[in-house]
């Protein structure tokens, strides 16, 4: 997996690597120990620093800037061939360093490699936005598309709408589950009706819009 940089999509890393190690076991798991889980190829956090890399799990850095993508894709071949790892799967971690990444790190290696693009919560009406940014990265994608064998959504309005702005077909649609790693605690029924946010304490979760949108129901 292609990523930009592990620090901008966590505050709390060892949460996430967590979750990578059971997405790990379930690649090993589902290949019937074909695969020996996920190589996590990304700038930001050293997965040693943390002790949370397990049987199923590895993590290297690129150590590529956002817009460096064939530098990230120069730097993952080098290591791949270091390590003598043949991967069965490129997946770019989103829809532009990592989709760009991919690309590139697929023509060094094999043509025959297929790649799978993540989507998480950027997609809305209008894909990407409207910016100069946004407008670049729904071109991006539109064209990169029929080029990709399978594209992860987490949602039903994800779904729609890569399948409206992008063309996405069934076929490349997967679900990948992400793995619940708190420990729930079952509690008595309130008595009043309560409204909660369940999620990573971070602003890729809108944690800053709930907080607003609380405040006007005080």
């Amino acid at each position: 997996m292609l990523l930009a940089d592990l620090k901008a999509a966590t505050s709390v890393p060892q949460d996430l690597y967590r979750r990578y190690e059971l997405y790990g076991s379930v690649i090993n798991e589902i290949s019937k120990g074909k695969s020996p889980g996920l190589l996590l190829i990304s700038g930001g956090h050293q997965g040693n620093s943390f002790g949370c890399i397990d049987e199923h799990l590895q993590h290297i850095a690129h150590s590529a800037q956002r817009t460096q993508f064939r530098k990230a894709a120069r730097n993952a071949f080098r290591e791949l061939q270091r390590r003598d790892i043949e991967p069965t799967m490129i997946i770019a971690g989103d829809p532009f360093f990592g989709l760009l990444s991919a690309f590139l790190l697929r023509k060094k290696l094999s043509p025959k490699i297929p790649i799978q693009v993540s989507f998480h919560g950027e997609i809305t009406e209008s894909g990407f936005g409207t910016s100069i940014k946004g407008r670049l990265q729904n071109l991006l994608v539109q064209r990169s598309i029929p080029k990709v064998e399978s594209v992860r959504l987490v949602s039903t309005d994800q779904i729609n709408y890569a399948k409206k702005l992008f063309g996405v077909t069934d076929k490349q649609i997967v679900i990948a589950p992400v793995p619940l790693t708190s420990q729930l605690k079952k509690a008595s029924r309130p008595k009043k009706d309560v409204v909660a946010f369940v999620g990573r304490i971070h602003p890729q979760r809108g944690i800053d819009t709930w907080v607003e949108t609380m405040k006007i129901f005080q």
